[in-house]
């Protein structure tokens, strides 16, 4: 499945506003989460979230992270790079990221 959207996507970004395959979502149901709870629960400061973040990356336990997605997403280098986005730019969506 990763191969297919790899394949897909090499030298271009991913159009994200597609549908995908049926397949996709059927495969995707043996992976559904069970549970979830924050590495970053309210009045937690950067320090306490990042010796989180790093004590679960030990455990082998990937923290999962989320973002906005602006419209100047369609403006990153070829190295990955994204664009801060403007102070009254359009939301274009959002993006998800397993850490390993």
């Amino acid at each position: 499945m990763v191969e297919y959207y790899e394949r897909r996507a090499f030298g271009r970004h991913v159009a994200f506003d597609r549908e995908p395959p049926a397949v996709c979502y059927a495969f995707a149901e043996n992976f559904k989460a069970l549970t979830y709870y924050r590495l970053d629960p309210p009045g937690s400061d950067r320090d306490q979230v990042l010796v989180a973040i790093k004590a679960h990356l030990a455990s082998n336990l990937p923290p999962m992270f989320g973002f906005t997605v602006y419209t100047s997403i369609d403006e990153a280098w070829d190295n990955g790079e994204i664009p801060f986005p403007t102070p009254h730019e359009g939301v274009a969506g959002g993006h998800a990221l397993v850490a390993t």
